[in-house]
Order: C-alpha cells, then structure tokens, then sequence
C-alpha cells in the first residue's frame, strides 16, 4: 500500500495530539465522578482467588457510604460450590456485622461477585470490611480484607 504524500506527518500530528490529549487530564476529568473503588489483597482457596473490595458510593457532609463486595475468580476446569460470608467493623458493638452471606456455583474459568451492604461511615474514620470464602472440600479460606481510607 502507498501512502499519499504527508498521509506519515499527519498520522504522526494526530498521534501526538492524542497523546497529549490523553496527558493533559482533559479526559481524566469526568472519571473523578465515579466511584471510587478499592481492592485489598488477594486470597487462594484451591482453585479460587477471591479479594474483597469496596466502592465509594455516596459521600456527605458527615457521613460517606460504602458498597462492599467480594470478587472471585474460580482458575480450575471444574465448577465450584463455595459459601461466602461479607461482614464490616461496627463500631458501636466493637465488633464485626456480618452484611450478607449464602451458596453460590462459580464455573469454570469465570469470576463472579457476592455484595453486602451499604455501610454508612462517620468522616474521618476509615472502613474496615472482610469477606470469606468457604468450600465442603477445603474449609474456611482466610479473611480477605479491605480498608477504605477515610472519604470525607
């Protein structure tokens, strides 16, 4: 295929303006407006990795919401039955509130998600939320673990 005459300079100029567009924050902006979404570290459980993550619904004047969720990814060939549990510090019982829990199949291959809440925090305290996955065959995973750091 041959190029008409400056057909290089213009892709070159059109690929430097995207670039710069891309640097400059122009279409970063918009993205400030959605949640804000944050994942602690992941856990293995067989042939499953799940980590619990938390969104950054709504923030106040006084208070902010989180949407917490659990994330796993079954890595096998089989599917697999697990029960999950989410839970958030409470920090008027001083203790964890469990926000949701039950079965479900994940497939073969396929990540899937389990959500609790919503949580309501006060500004300035961070929010501490876990989630567990359990099978028959293997037992209680460990705790996956997130914390929000304060929105407001």
């Amino acid at each position: 295929m041959k190029l008409l005459p400056g057909a290089r300079r213009l892709a070159v100029i059109t690929g430097a303006a995207v670039l710069a567009t891309a640097l400059s924050g122009a279409a970063t902006a918009s993205a400030q407006d959605d949640p804000v979404t944050v994942c602690g570290p992941e856990v293995e459980l067989g042939a499953v990795v799940y980590k619990m993550c938390s969104d950054v619904v709504h923030v106040g004047e006084t208070t902010y919401t989180t949407q917490p969720f659990l994330e796993a990814r079954n890595r096998g060939l089989l599917p697999v039955d697990a029960d999950f549990i989410v839970q958030h510090w409470d920090p008027a019982a001083s203790g964890w509130a469990t926000d949701g829990g039950g079965p479900k199949t994940i497939g073969s291959g396929s990540t899937t998600h389990w959500f609790g809440g919503p949580n309501h925090w006060t500004c300035g305290i961070d929010a501490p939320e876990r989630g567990r996955l359990s099978t028959d065959d293997l037992g209680d995973g460990d705790w996956a673990d997130v914390l929000t750091p304060a929105a407001c």
